[in-house]
């Protein structure tokens, strides 16, 4: 049973990360749409 919970604990950190990894992207993105636009 510990490892099925072992196994779910494991998908909800991941999930975790990679929502972090794409909204990092999205604020990248934005910022360098930002710095683009007011330097161009």
């Amino acid at each position: 049973m510990s490892f099925m919970k072992d196994v779910k604990e494991e998908a909800e950190i991941r999930k975790k990360r990679n929502q972090i990894r794409i909204a990092t992207w999205v604020i990248v993105a934005i910022v360098l749409a930002l710095v683009w636009y007011f330097t161009r």
